[in-house]
C-alpha cells in the first residue's frame, strides 16, 4: 500500500508547519539566550579580572566580582584587607572606574567594599587576643581613646539617688531661681 501525501487535509499541513516554525524558533531564541548568558558573563569576568589587575599592579592582592542587573550596568563588589590607603575609597573608585573603561571598554556603575574581620588568633594559653592587640591599624585609631579617663558605676540605694537628684537640682538651679524659693 503506497501512502498518498495528497490525501491529507491541507489544515493539518498548515498545522504540522505552524509546529515546525515554532519548535526551530524556540530552539534558535534558546540558542540565542545562551549567548546572551554567555557573552554577559564573558563581560562580568573581564571586568573583574581588570579590577584586580589594576590592585595587581599597585601592590594589593583583593578578591573582585562583577554582576550586571541590567545591559551595560555593572556593580563590582572588592573584598580586602582594611589599609590606610582605602580610605579614601571613593577616590581610588575613580581610578578604577577610569582603567576599567580603558581595558575593557565597559562602564562601572557602582563599587561596593567589603573588609572582613579576621578570626582572632589564640594565645598560647588559649584565650582569644583582643583585636586591637594584633591589629596595627586598629591600634592607631584607638591611641587617642586609651588616655580617657574611666568610669566607674557601682550601686546606690533609691533613698541616696534622690538625696544626689536633689542636690543636683539645688547646683544645677542659678542663684536667681534659689532667691525666689
Amino acid at each position: 500500500m503506497v501512502f498518498d501525501l495528497s490525501a491529507i487535509d491541507p489544515w493539518i499541513w498548515a498545522l504540522i508547519a505552524s509546529s515546525a516554525l515554532i519548535i526551530f524558533g524556540g530552539a534558535a531564541a534558546m540558542v540565542q539566550n545562551v549567548r546572551r548568558v554567555r557573552r554577559q558573563k564573558a563581560r562580568n569576568d573581564a571586568v573583574a579580572e581588570a579590577v584586580v589587575s589594576y590592585f595587581r599592579h599597585t601592590g594589593v592582592g583583593i578578591a573582585a566580582g562583577c554582576i550586571s542587573l541590567s545591559p551595560n550596568r555593572y556593580t563590582v563588589i572588592i573584598e580586602s584587607q582594611p589599609m590606610k590607603r582605602f580610605r579614601l575609597s571613593h577616590i581610588i573608585e575613580a581610578t578604577v572606574k577610569d582603567h576599567v573603561k580603558k581595558t575593557c571598554g565597559l562602564e562601572v556603575d557602582k563599587i561596593y567594599w567589603r573588609f572582613p574581620i579576621q578570626q582572632q588568633p589564640a594565645s598560647a594559653d588559649g584565650k582569644e587576643v583582643k583585636a586591637a592587640d594584633h591589629d596595627p591599624y586598629i591600634n592607631e585609631g584607638l591611641v587617642n581613646y586609651r588616655h580617657l579617663p574611666k568610669m566607674e558605676v557601682e550601686e546606690m540605694s533609691l533613698e541616696d539617688f534622690e538625696q544626689v537628684s536633689q542636690k543636683l537640682e539645688v547646683q544645677q538651679s542659678g542663684p536667681l531661681e534659689q532667691q525666689e524659693k
